[in-house]
C-alpha cells in the first residue's frame, strides 16, 4: 500500500468471519495493531510489501505448479474472476482501488466470451 494511503474496504461476510476467526484463535497475542504478523518472536507486522511477495512465492513453489508471476497475479485473477461472474467494471475498479476507469478496462480484453457478441461477424462467415 502506498505510504499515507488508507482506503477502507468492505469485506464480504465470509472473509470477515475468517479474519475474525484468525484473530481470536490463531494469531499469537502481541501488542501490535497489525492484523497479519510474523509467526516467530518477536511478533510484529510485516515490514514491507516484499514480505507478502516472499510468502506468495514460497506458497507457489510448494504447490509444484508451473505458475509464473508475482502477487499481481492475485489481483489479476480476482479481477478476471469477478468479470466472468458478471461484476461491472466499476465494481472491479473499486475493489482494486483503481483511481482511473482506464486502469480497470484492461481486464475487459481478457474476457473473450463476453466480448464475442460485440464483435462484428466476419464477412462470409456463418455463426
Amino acid at each position: 500500500m502506498a505510504k499515507g494511503r488508507h482506503d477502507p474496504v468492505l469485506l464480504p461476510e465470509d472473509v470477515g468471519a475468517a479474519v475474525s476467526d484468525y484473530l481470536l484463535k490463531d494469531r499469537p497475542e502481541c501488542s501490535t495493531r497489525s492484523v497479519f504478523i510474523t509467526m516467530s518472536v518477536p511478533y510484529r507486522g510485516f515490514q514491507s510489501s516484499s514480505t507478502v511477495r516472499s510468502i506468495f512465492h514460497y506458497a507457489v513453489q510448494r504447490t509444484g505448479l508451473p505458475i509464473r508471476g508475482g502477487t499481481h497475479l492475485l489481483r489479476h485473477s480476482l479481477a478476471t474472476g469477478m468479470l466472468r461472474n458478471g461484476a461491472p467494471l466499476e465494481d472491479i475498479g473499486q475493489i482494486l482501488r483503481h483511481s482511473s476507469p482506464d486502469s480497470t478496462r484492461i481486464y475487459a480484453k481478457v474476457d473473450f466470451q463476453s466480448l464475442r457478441p460485440m464483435a462484428p461477424q466476419w464477412p462470409g462467415d456463418s455463426l
